[in-house]
């Protein structure tokens, strides 16, 4: 055995086991086919939704062309989806403003930050409806991924 494991975080096992006996290069093209790319992707789109920060770190980490890619149907890369659910989710009492509770923690900055290290270009790109990253984080209310993003415009964005 190799010991080498297949990334997987939907709940399925596999492994690379036998590959030993493979030609590198069957190995290679066969992990990084569009199948496996596609199904990374979606892993890491669900991860940020459910805002799965540790499970979005170790894939990202494993796989930093996921940064890269964008959602077919949307248009949006995870740094589109990082923005706006990043914010985290929490029960504010309407009266004082207090924080009830944290349903979700915000991202981590170094989540945040490492999203945007892996494909910088992604922070000037537009989904199918004309957000930006930035757009996405000033929705919901991101302020840390607002103050990150809008350094990158240094004139301003619209």
């Amino acid at each position: 055995e190799t010991g080498q494991t297949i990334i997987d975080t939907d709940g399925t096992t596999s492994d690379a086991s036998g590959a030993q006996n493979m030609d590198p290069s069957v190995a290679l093209s066969l992990m990084m086919s569009p199948t496996i790319l596609t199904k990374r992707l979606k892993q890491a789109m669900r991860a940020t939704e459910r805002r799965n920060w540790e499970q979005i770190s170790y894939l990202v980490n494993a796989n930093p062309w996921l940064a890269e890619m964008t959602d077919v149907s949307t248009s949006q890369y995870l740094l589109h989806k990082l923005s706006f659910f990043g914010a985290g989710m929490a029960d504010i009492d309407p009266l004082t403003g207090e924080v009830k509770s944290v349903e979700a923690p915000a991202s981590p900055d170094q989540l945040n930050t490492d999203m945007i290290r892996m494909f910088p270009p992604s922070v000037h790109k537009f989904d199918q409806e004309g957000n930006l990253p930035l757009h996405m984080a000033a929705a919901s209310g991101n302020l840390s991924m607002i103050q990150l993003l809008g350094e990158r415009f240094p004139s301003g964005a619209s």
